[in-house]
């Protein structure tokens, strides 16, 4: 099992780099772990937006399963995530049995000096999953004043968190609206301003719906009252579904039926989840399938069109130039001179 010893973010991720032989790129607020070998394909990217704040984003697939160690420091650095892809497990050094963070899952820990957590990465899945990881002591450390007033907010939110005696764990329910900021930060490849800009407000995004979710749940027993857990839970592979049907369009009933909720349930979970009714729901799954199309294969208008269940290649020019500003046509070659031009 690997050991991880907690210090600063990116020295945990080079002890992980270590371990898995992989490459590890070091750069001024950033880091990049790059794993392609027979113990898994991916990447875990850091990001330091200023002191005492980094998110730390795995984009990975693991052949074995992942197990390490973290040994807690007198650091006490505070980990708040979400899990976007696949699960993971989680237990203290005096539990028994592991913790399932669920997909979509928000969780928040830290860890006592002297005490250990473990966690296990199942193999054979893409797993996603973002970390923001404070650092307490460096909270206060900045150059101007704008991060400073922000470093000594978040230090006097999760203050209740650090200053506990014993480690703490807290999961929270299932959440599209993190999951889907903590989306921007796991697939942002860009490394220029626009890139760290959109990193940084995906990170402040992430942080402000955490705690949100955190204050809401701890004063409520309930956090959806028509919907358990373990539903909404299943309401979010509604989009692997989708994807599995992309050349048909199953009725609400049908979708339904495949993940064994009602369907008042369904539009209760997609609208709480998403802030989407269920067709709009399909509808934007459908042109990001048709987008990486474009992006990816010599497929035509019309063959794409076809292919993710669209009957009018009118209607099908018109929504996708709504959503992403552009015909398919039009898009195509912005993103061929763009590739060509890096």
């Amino acid at each position: 099992m690997l050991n991880i010893q907690e210090s600063n973010p990116v020295n945990m991720l080079r002890q992980f780099a270590e371990h898995y032989r992989a490459i590890f790129e070091e750069d001024f607020g950033a880091a990049n772990l790059k794993l392609d070998n027979e113990k898994g394909k991916g990447h875990i990217s850091l990001f330091k937006p200023f002191a005492g704040v980094t998110a730390w984003a795995y984009s990975i697939r693991f052949e074995q399963d992942l197990k390490f160690n973290l040994n807690f420091s007198s650091n006490k650095l505070l980990y708040l995530g979400i899990v976007v892809n696949g699960h993971q497990l989680h237990k203290y050094s005096n539990e028994k049995t592991y913790h399932k963070i669920h997909q979509s899952q928000n969780f928040i820990l830290v860890g006592e000096e002297g005490e250990s957590a473990e966690f296990v990465i199942p193999k054979g899945i893409d797993f996603k999953c973002c970390y923001v990881i404070l650092e307490p002591s460096k909270l206060e450390i900045s150059g101007n004043n704008n991060s400073t007033s922000l470093q000594s907010d978040l230090k006097s939110v999760f203050s209740p968190f650090l200053n506990k005696d014993k480690s703490f764990r807290f999961f929270g329910g299932i959440s599209g609206r993190i999951s889907e900021v903590a989306t921007t930060l796991i697939d942002n490849k860009r490394t220029d301003v626009v890139g760290r800009l959109l990193a940084e407000g995906a990170l402040m995004n992430m942080l402000a719906f955490q705690i949100e979710a955190h204050d809401r749940e701890k004063n409520t027993d309930d956090l959806s009252p028509k919907l358990s857990k373990a539903e909404l839970s299943r309401i979010t592979d509604l989009g692997d579904l989708i994807r599995k049907n992309i050349s048909r369009r199953p009725s609400i009933e049908e979708l339904a039926n495949m993940i064994g909720v009602s369907q008042s349930k369904l539009q209760t979970g997609v609208k709480y989840l998403h802030g989407r009714t269920v067709n709009q729901f399909v509808t934007n799954i459908r042109l990001e399938v048709a987008r990486e199309l474009i992006q990816n294969t010599d497929m035509n208008q019309s063959e794409i069109c076809y292919h993710i269940g669209f009957s009018s290649r009118s209607h099908f020019t018109k929504i996708f130039e709504e959503r992403f500003g552009k015909v398919p046509s039009e898009y195509k070659k912005a993103f061929i001179r763009n590739k060509q031009g890096s």
